[in-house]
C-alpha cells in the first residue's frame, strides 16, 4: 500500500493540506498523550477507568483540522483556535466528514483568548500545537527550522500556555534546536515516494518521561534515554564486522546510538551505522548490508565484478555532480553483471556490501 496522508479525502487549501501532519503521526501522538496521562494518573485511577473521558484538549492552531479530528476521538473535548477564518471553515467542514461533534472551533488569534476561563469552561487538561512552519519570504513559501519563526511563534505560544496547561504537546521541525525543559522525541514514517520523515515531538509537563525518545511508525516502537542506559557504554568498532546497519533518522538525531547499541547487541561502527558478526533484526534500521569486502578505488572495479555487480548504490560524502560521474564510469565497466551493490565511501577506503531485504 502506497503512502496515504489521510484515511479519508478531506478538504484543504494548498499551505494547509501541505503543513498538516498525516494521520499515521496524529493518530499516534494522540494515543501516545492518552498513554502518557494514564501513567501518570496509574496510581490514582482504577484500571478500568478511561482518564480521557473527562479531560479536554486545546488545539491552538488547528489549520484544516485534522489534529483536532484525531483528539476528538480520544478525549472527552476539543477546543480548536485557528486565526485564519477561511481556514477554520475549513476545519469544520472536515469534521463533519468525520462526523465529529465535540470540537468546539474558535475564530481568534491564540494570544488573544483568555486561557483560563477557557480552562475552567472546558476542562481542559492537555494542550497541543503544530505552528506553521511554512513560512512567506520574499513572495516565496519556505520552510523554517526556527522555532521563532513560526506561526504562531512557538516559543511565546509555550510560554503563554503552560501557565495554565502545563501538559503540552508541541510539533516542530526535526532540525529545531531546542533548549526548553521537556522531552524530545524524534518520530520517522516512511512519507512520500518512500521517503523517511521525521519530527520532533517537544512534551511538557506530566507528559514529559525522559529527556530525550525515538519512535518509529507504524511498528510504534520506542526506544528512551533511560538513567540505566547512561552506565552502560556500548562497543566501538572501528572496523565494520559481518553486517552493517543504517540507522533510522529519529535514533541519530535523538542521538541514542549507544542505547539501541545495547538493545540490539551490535557495536557502535560510527553515528549513522551499527555493525555486528550476526544478523540483526530492528524496525531502528533503515536498512541492513551484508559486508562483502573492504578496497581501494585502484581496485575497486575488480571486487566488484567478482561478486557479479552489475549497478551500484554510491553512498558517502560525494558532490551530486561527482556522484553520477563516478556511478557511470563504474557501471560502464561492470557490463554482464547481475547484482545491485551499495559502496560505502570513507576517505581512501571504499566499503562494498549487499542490501539485506528488512522484512521483520
Amino acid at each position: 500500500m502506497g503512502y496515504k496522508k489521510f484515511l479519508k479525502k478531506i478538504e484543504g487549501d494548498k499551505i494547509g493540506y501541505e503543513s498538516a501532519t498525516p494521520d499515521i503521526v496524529s493518530n499516534f501522538l494522540c494515543e501516545d498523550i492518552i498513554k502518557r496521562l494514564m501513567d501518570n494518573a496509574k496510581d490514582n485511577i482504577k484500571d478500568n477507568i478511561n482518564i480521557s473521558s473527562d479531560i479536554g484538549v486545546i488545539d491552538c492552531c488547528c489549520g484544516i483540522g485534522n489534529v483536532s479530528i484525531a483528539l476528538s476521538k480520544f478525549f472527552n473535548f476539543v477546543v480548536a483556535v485557528d486565526k485564519d477564518k477561511e481556514r477554520l471553515k475549513i476545519a469544520e467542514r472536515n469534521a463533519k466528514i468525520y462526523n465529529c461533534k465535540n470540537i468546539k472551533f474558535i475564530h481568534s488569534d491564540i494570544f488573544s483568548i483568555n486561557i483560563k476561563d477557557l480552562k475552567e469552561k472546558y476542562n481542559l487538561n492537555v494542550a497541543f500545537a503544530d505552528p506553521q512552519r511554512r513560512i512567506i519570504k520574499d513572495g516565496k513559501i519556505i520552510r523554517t527550522n526556527n522555532l521563532t519563526e513560526t506561526s504562531p511563534n512557538t516559543i511565546n505560544l509555550i510560554n503563554f500556555i503552560t501557565p495554565e496547561i502545563p501538559n503540552m504537546c508541541v510539533l516542530t521541525s526535526s532540525n529545531a534546536e531546542v533548549n526548553l525543559p521537556c522531552e524530545k522525541e524524534y518520530v520517522s514514517w516512511q512519507g512520500r515516494k518512500g521517503k523517511r520523515e521525521t519530527l520532533l515531538v517537544l512534551y511538557f509537563g506530566n507528559l514529559k518521561k525522559c529527556e530525550k525518545s525515538a519512535v518509529v511508525l507504524p511498528s510504534k516502537d520506542k526506544i528512551c534515554k533511560e538513567t540505566n542506559f547512561e552506565k552502560v557504554e556500548c562497543e566501538k568498532s572501528e572496523k565494520p564486522l559481518k553486517y552493517i546497519y543504517e540507522i533510522k533518522d529519529c535514533v541519530v538525531k535523538a542521538e541514542l546510538q549507544n542505547e539501541l547499541g545495547i538493545l540490539t547487541k551490535c557495536k557502535i561502527f560510527n553515528e549513522k551505522f551499527l555493525t555486528s558478526e550476526n544478523e540483526i533484526k530492528s524496525n531502528f534500521f533503515e536498512n541492513r548490508f551484508e559486508v562483502l569486502g573492504i578496497c581501494t578505488q585502484k581496485n575497486l572495479i575488480e571486487n566488484l565484478k567478482k561478486i557479479n555487480a552489475r549497478k551500484v548504490v554510491i553512498r558517502g560524502k560525494i558532490m551530486p555532480e561527482e556522484h553520477k560521474k563516478m556511478k557511470n564510469e563504474i557501471e560502464r565497466k561492470l557490463d554482464g553483471g547481475k547484482e545491485k551493490i551499495h559502496i560505502f565511501i570513507n576517505g581512501k577506503k571504499i566499503l562494498i556490501g549487499r542490501n539485506i531485504d528488512l522484512k521483520i
